[in-house]
Parts: structure tokens; sequence; C-alpha cells
């Protein structure tokens, strides 16, 4: 049972922070605006968040390692390091 919350909680941050990606190019590339906002914006607002804790260590890490593998692994990381935090403040309010 636990090892399922854990799984659940890695996947959906990791598919949420894959599509905040690709939204993230797409609207960089295509300079998409709504209601005078540049959404590239909020969606590299939104990475910076997702690419926290790593993200403290370098400007751009862990999406934009000098390495594809590098990038891959760092990534991945960091979705652990978040998916073991929500997990623990997750029990921490769930024993009240």
């Amino acid at each position: 049972m636990i090892f399922k919350l854990f799984i659940k909680i890695f996947f959906l941050l990791l598919i949420s922070e894959f599509v905040i990606g690709c939204a993230d190019m797409l609207f960089t590339q295509n300079n998409t605006e709504l209601f005078g906002i540049q959404l590239e914006d909020i969606t590299g607002l939104l990475l910076l968040f997702a690419s926290m804790p790593i993200g403290v260590l370098g400007n751009g890490l862990p999406f934009y390692a000098y390495e594809f593998w590098l990038s891959l692994l760092l990534t991945t990381l960091n979705i652990l390091i978040q998916t073991v935090i929500i997990y623990v403040i997750y029990n921490f309010f769930k024993r009240d």
C-alpha cells in the first residue's frame, strides 16, 4: 500500500513535468499569448518550481544539463526527491 502511493505520486509528478516542459517548448516557439500574457512566462515559472530542489545547485538544472543522459538522471533524481517530500508531508498530515 505504501509503495503504491509512492509510485502514484512519482508518476503524477513525472507526467506533469513532462507536460509542462512540452508546453513551454511549444509556447516559446510560437510566442503564444492569452489575454496579453505570454504563456511561456507562466510555463517558465512552473518549470522553475518543478526544478526545485536540484535547481538550487545551478541555473537550468536539471532540465538543461550539458549531456542528455545527465539531464535524464538529474530530472529523475529531482522527481524522486520531490516524491519523498510530498510523501512525508502526506503521512505527517494523515496521522492527525
